[in-house]
């Protein structure tokens, strides 16, 4: 490149070139084929090689031409350069060429062409010509200023109202102030989003009753002075309305209780937030509270830090807690009224107490929570009745009273027919090492399956498992006597069971155990009499032993046992009728029972054979 520099300086222009083009500077190779007037092969290479000087190339080849009077040429240059906006106007108006100027602008059919040829019409006072050129580029704030000049404001209102142009609204506002038209000028002002000018000259003009609905879309500033004039003028409660709105509010409530405005101030209250001043918010809210209108005196004072006093109104008024006006009762450690980590507990538990009165159990359960206090959470929401959210709160808080009380709480449901809340219940008392419940639970269980569903091998499992976690209660009251007594019910079970099982291959021993089973005295707390008495006299009856099987349905009357819920009816009739004696009446039972139901009976296996899980 330094090279090629040199060559040029001595005039050795063909090396100059070949090295510029070697060196890959196109862009002084550029610049030496248009210092030697090779303008054709300036813009080939301009095309080609040297995109980013294309312009400036084509603009200095327009130039040339122009020095050389090839005005045509020229423009045709100008135009790819871009700049025939600007140089083409000057060239032709410098030429003296204006009437092939204004051909030019006619043809090219451009915005900024007929402006600038609008201004050059204005300038020689040809204003129709001008208003033409001005409508034509969509000027329409150059259009509205030559008919405001000839006051054809009628005209242009209209090219207002059909452009919105900002600008041109506001140059017709000032001419229509000019000429005393004063409700057109704001009208103008307001379209022109000059709404300070619109409200100064309402202020002016005593437009009381427009002052308002002006200043509602001006900024604070205005707001506030035209609130100060209504002020003046004894219009207290547009006053009022328009300091709320400018963020003035100690003026707007001084204003309320100086004038006795009630209704501006519960307006007003409605929007007061935390950056006010809190000695005007204590203010308003001793107002509503002198007045009965607690919820509002509540949401004032815990805004101004009066949380105990707004919990003391929420407990006596019963004003309900929300979720946001309990955030706002119990601020962050380190602030007003929660200095210390004792003083915010207390907070906590005042509001979880007022909100389990009003039962909203939820809420109690967070506070109560965020307090530290998770048991009297978890008996708010055991109130609650949310199962879902009792069992997820039992298994995120990892506490033995916790999961107790949500294990007992699932005992009340449905556990029979939902195999997974008794998959729980059963979770529950292992992690709660509460094997004492768990024992009785299961105990329950195997009580279940034999009153609904006479399911004595299940019975016995249950009871099995009953004992099993009856043996891990170590510390339980009369755990010696439980287990002796559920040892005896297993006993009593599966001798029931056994005897069940040999109705086909020895029905004498069948007979025989049972016989037993009905003699011992506590038989009725593990099973069920009738079904012992009607496993016999279904296998008499089988074998046509009529006056045997009638003698057990005596036994059942004299037990007062109800027969419908062991024998069939046929049956009872069929063997009464062999005997030619009619048909026992129906009797009370002492343990009752009924006939099995569906549903329910298989969801309880999983945890009756394998609940031993004790995490």
């Amino acid at each position: 490149v330094c090279a090629g520099i040199l060559a040029v300086q001595l005039g050795q222009l063909g090396q100059a070139a070949e090295m510029y083009e070697s060196s890959g500077r196109h862009d002084l190779l550029n610049e030496l084929r248009q210092a030697k007037g090779e303008w054709g092969a300036a813009i080939a290479l301009a095309e080609e090689k040297d995109r980013i000087h294309l312009r400036s190339t084509h603009y200095s080849y327009a130039r040339a031409l122009e020095a050389e009077g090839k005005l045509e040429e020229a423009i045709e240059h100008y135009e790819k350069a871009g700049a025939h906006r600007t140089e083409v106007p000057r060239m032709l108006f410098d030429a003296e060429q204006t009437s092939k100027l204004q051909e030019y602008v006619d043809r090219k059919d451009d915005a900024a062409l007929s402006k600038w040829w609008a201004q050059y019409c204005e300038s020689n006072g040809a204003f129709d010509k001008a208003l033409d050129y001005y409508q034509h580029a969509k000027d329409h704030l150059a259009t509205v200023r030559i008919l405001c000049f000839h006051n054809k404001l009628e005209a242009a209102a209209e090219v207002v109202a059909q452009s919105s142009d900002a600008a041109a609204a506001y140059h017709l506002a000032k001419a229509c102030e000019e000429r005393g038209q004063v409700k057109e000028a704001v009208q103008f002002f307001q379209r022109a989003g000059r709404s300070n000018h619109a409200v100064r000259l309402a202020k002016e003009h005593g437009m009381a009753s427009e002052l308002r609905l002006l200043a509602q879309q001006a900024p604070p500033k205005v707001m506030a002075e035209a609130a100060e004039h209504l002020e003046q003028r004894g219009m207290f409660d547009q006053a009022i309305q328009l300091y709320s709105q400018s963020g003035n509010m100690s003026r707007a409530l001084d204003l309320c209780f100086k004038h006795n405005q009630f209704e501006a101030l519960r307006e007003i209250a409605d929007h007061l937030s935390a950056d006010a001043d809190p000695a005007l918010l204590r203010k308003v809210g001793d107002f509503f509270l002198e007045h009965g209108q607690f919820d509002k005196a509540v949401r004032l004072f815990s805004i101004a830090g009066e949380t105990k006093r707004a919990i003391e109104l929420c407990t006596v008024h019963n004003v309900p807690i929300s979720e946001e006006l309990a955030e706002r009762l119990c601020p962050e450690l380190g602030q007003r009224g929660a200095e210390t980590e004792g003083a915010r507990q207390a907070l906590l538990l005042q509001i979880a107490k007022c909100c389990k009165r009003q039962g909203n159990y939820h809420l109690a359960c967070k506070k109560y929570t965020q307090a530290g206090d998770k048991v009297k959470g978890m008996r708010c929401l055991l109130k609650s009745g949310d199962t879902d959210k009792i069992v997820f709160f039992a298994g995120v808080s990892r506490a033995r009273e916790i999961y107790i009380l949500a294990a007992n709480y699932l005992q009340n449901l449905d556990w029979h027919s939902d195999a997974e809340i008794l998959k729980n219940i059963v979770a529950f008392y292992n992690k709660g090492k509460a094997f004492e419940s768990l024992s009785a639970f299961y105990d329950m269980c195997a009580q279940v399956e034999i009153d609904e569903y006479r399911d004595y091998e299940k019975a016995a499992s249950a009871l099995n498992e009953a004992l099993t976690h009856m043996g891990k209660a170590r510390n339980a009251p009369d755990g010696a006597a439980r287990m002796a007594a559920l040892q005896s019910k297993i006993a009593h079970v599966t001798g029931f069971v056994a005897a069940r099982k040999m109705v086909k291959s020895n029905p004498d021993e069948m007979i025989r155990r049972c016989h037993a089973l009905l003699g011992e005295p506590d038989c009725e707390e593990a099973i069920r009499v009738g079904d012992v008495f009607a496993l016999m006299i279904e296998w008499f009856y089988s074998q046509q032993e009529f006056a045997r099987a009638h003698a057990l349905i005596e036994q059942m009357r004299d037990r007062s046992i109800l027969l419908s819920p062991y024998l069939d009816s046929e049956m009872i009739q069929e063997i009464c009728a062999a005997m030619g004696v009619p048909p026992p009446p129906e009797g009370p039972s002492q343990r009752g029972g009924g006939q099995p139901e569906p549903g329910g009976h298989d969801d309880m296996d999983e945890c009756i054979e394998g609940g031993d899980d004790d995490e």
